[in-house]
C-alpha cells in the first residue's frame, strides 16, 4: 500500500444504505485502495438544499464539516442515483 495515497471524498447520491450508489463506491474503494484513500460521505441527507439567498448566512455545523472535508480532499467522486429506472436506453 502506498504511503501517500490520494485523498478522495465519495458522495453517494442515494440515502439508502445498500443502494447501488453505495455498492459502486465501495467497489471503487476496494479496487483502488493502493492509490486512493476514499472516504465515503454518507450524511448527504443532513445537508440543506442550496439556496443562493441564504449563501451569506452562517452555515450549519454539518455544512461547515462538509466544506472542510472537501477542502482537505484531493478529489471528489459524485455517484448520482437513477430513480425508478428513469434513464431509458434508445
Amino acid at each position: 500500500m502506498r504511503k501517500n495515497r490520494i485523498k478522495i471524498i465519495a458522495i453517494p447520491g442515494s440515502t439508502r444504505k445498500n443502494s447501488t450508489n453505495h455498492r459502486l463506491i465501495n467497489a471503487i474503494k476496494e479496487m483502488s485502495k493502493d492509490i486512493f484513500e476514499i472516504r465515503i460521505y454518507s450524511r448527504i441527507s443532513f445537508l440543506p438544499q442550496f439556496n443562493p439567498d441564504e449563501n451569506n448566512m452562517k452555515a450549519l455545523q454539518e455544512v461547515d464539516q462538509f466544506r472542510n472535508l472537501l477542502g482537505e480532499a484531493d478529489g471528489v467522486i459524485i455517484c448520482t442515483p437513477e430513480y425508478a429506472h428513469g434513464v431509458l436506453e434508445v
